[in-house]
């Protein structure tokens, strides 16, 4: 098992931890030691994300190789590595503060696709929030800070933008998306201080559903509006991280949440 954090990569063997820590004194140590994603594809291979770089594991040396942004075009455009995710054609995805990169896996090279370009500009005035999903049909799909949800079509090489609307009012939100989770056709979303969206990603226009935030009347209702991660364990099941509130687990049939907070008279609660 691997854990990303903000004091290493941990690896565990079902007996002991062994953690992997940047060295100024070691190439092929990983970039950074705050790691904030890690992804296996489908070919077996660790990612790593840092703010610092991408690193690739090495299971033979047990280190790393690492990929930092350079002058040249198929070098990693941006250093702040914010997502990763592999399409259904096995191409790897990396989303990073400056732009978005496509892994050649012959090449061990990169086609960037930057912020500043005309294509993405009117989507990207300013960056990528965090995380990337694809759907069945191969469609990418992408948080931002300004501009809510994005959709990528890999096929055709389109973007289209869905603004998320206020459910109960009918008016954008507009919301930062932080945390994305796929069950089905519907699409979970998760945002800075404007909860959770459930959003229809099989309407052609893209349709919410569902609009869920805090409510200090429902006791289960989300801890908090602040949606740091989103996790499916089953169809009916998400784990919710929220910010300095805690863990929920959301039943999607239910729609009410199972509370677990720290508690320092309970050893087994969480830390």
């Amino acid at each position: 098992m691997w854990f990303a954090t903000a004091n290493g990569l941990n690896k565990y063997d079902g007996y002991e931890f062994e953690i992997f820590q940047h060295s100024d004194y070691d190439s092929c140590s990983i970039p950074q030691s705050i790691v904030s994603d890690i992804y296996e594809d489908s070919y077996g291979i660790i990612w790593i994300a840092t703010g610092n770089g991408l690193s690739r594991y090495n299971r033979d040396q047990n280190n790393f190789k690492n990929y930092y942004p350079d002058t040249t075009s198929n070098s990693i455009l941006g250093r702040i590595i914010h997502s990763i995710v592999e399409d259904n054609n096995n191409n790897l995805w990396i989303a990073t503060i400056d732009g978005i990169n496509l892994y050649n896996r012959d090449m061990d090279s990169f086609t960037q696709y930057s912020y500043q370009s005309q294509n993405l500009q009117k989507f990207f005035p300013t960056n990528l929030y965090g995380d990337m999903i694809t759907d069945k049909n191969n469609n990418l799909w992408i948080g931002s800070i300004e501009y809510g949800l994005l959709m990528y079509n890999i096929n055709t090489q389109k973007f289209t933008q869905y603004k998320l609307d206020n459910f109960e009012s009918g008016k954008q939100a507009n919301s930062s998306v932080t945390s994305l989770e796929l069950i089905d056709e519907i699409l979970w979303v998760g945002t800075l201080d404007n909860g959770i969206f459930k959003f229809d990603i099989g309407h052609s226009e893209g349709n919410v559903l569902n609009h869920y935030k805090y409510s200090p009347q429902n006791p289960q209702s989300i801890s908090n509006n602040n949606i740091i991660s989103l996790l499916a364990i089953s169809d009916t099941k998400i784990w919710i991280g929220t910010e300095n509130y805690g863990l929920d687990l959301f039943d999607t049939k239910t729609e009410q949440c199972q509370h677990y907070i720290p508690n320092k008279n309970n050893p087994f609660s969480l830390n």
